[in-house]
């Protein structure tokens, strides 16, 4: 078994050898027999990852119970520690403790919630969304933050077009492919900030392109980057992308790892066409 790379992609190759033998039994040859495994390899990472999804399930919803309690008694304290308890001295300083308090138990309530959408493995179910429209509402949740971190965001989409999934599910693949891109373009210094996000009709299925100009991602890690937990970013969880693929997955859609226009990675979703 090898693995062969030609232009942007890989591919798995299985090699037999057969020598053949002359008549005075002297070695008259060798007969060499490739064939290419690719998809099947693909198929067997995909059941292995679903596989290890569902095994996840059940745990994650005990963990993600039993740390959001306290978590969220936390919380309450911090508001009332903030509200009752400040005192007249140093109050900014204190105000500023129990805020922060306060942010860090949101932000692990962000990633338990990602960690939860991660591990569920739903059924798919019919439903419409219009991508244009979609793509209009992801627009203003992010753009501020865009702006404020000098990222150039572009949005390009041809009204009319159906996908079949969920909005609220589309908003999520859109919004974890933009904290990935977002921390791709923040990576290093001097480096421009663009990140343009592109929906067009191919055939029976929707393609979602979201291009950055960060530093790209390696050949050699393009088929690790939707694997619950793999992560090549200091302090990364490995959940986005493994949330993404599992989300377009289950609506019977493929995303994949290109090379963008800017030189930096390009995230490819092909969402199914809604026929209703």
């Amino acid at each position: 078994e090898i693995r062969v790379r030609r232009d942007d992609s890989e591919s798995v190759l299985l090699v037999g050898r057969s020598i053949l033998a002359s008549t005075d039994e002297a070695a008259g040859g060798v007969v060499l027999v490739a064939t290419d495994i690719t998809q099947l390899k693909e198929y067997e990472t995909a059941a292995a990852r679903k596989e290890r999804l569902s095994e996840m399930g059940h745990l994650a919803a005990a963990v993600a119970h039993e740390i959001r309690n306290p978590l969220n008694a936390i919380s309450i304290a911090a508001q009332r520690l903030e509200s009752e308890v400040a005192p007249a001295d140093h109050r900014d300083e204190f105000i500023g403790f129990t805020g922060q308090i306060r942010s860090e138990t949101r932000r692990l309530n962000e990633i338990i919630t990602r960690f939860l959408s991660l591990a569920r493995v739903e059924e798919s179910r019919s439903a419409r969304t219009e991508v244009a429209t979609a793509l209009a509402e992801f627009e203003k949740l992010v753009s501020g933050e865009a702006a404020r971190l000098g990222i150039r965001l572009t949005l390009s989409a041809v009204p009319g077009m159906m996908a079949a999934i969920e909005a609220t599910r589309l908003k999520e693949v859109l919004l974890n492919l933009y904290n990935n891109a977002k921390e791709a373009v923040e990576a290093g210094p001097g480096r421009r900030k663009e990140i343009a996000v592109g929906a067009e009709s191919r055939g029976e299925s929707i393609r979602i392109v979201v291009a950055d100009s960060g530093p790209g991602i390696p050949l050699e890690h393009r088929s690790k980057v939707f694997a619950p937990y793999f992560t090549t970013k200091q302090g990364g969880t490995g959940i986005g992308l493994a949330a993404v693929h599992q989300i377009v997955d289950s609506v019977g859609g493929r995303v994949a790892v290109e090379e963008s226009s800017f030189g930096g990675a390009a995230i490819v979703v092909e969402l199914p066409k809604s026929g209703n």
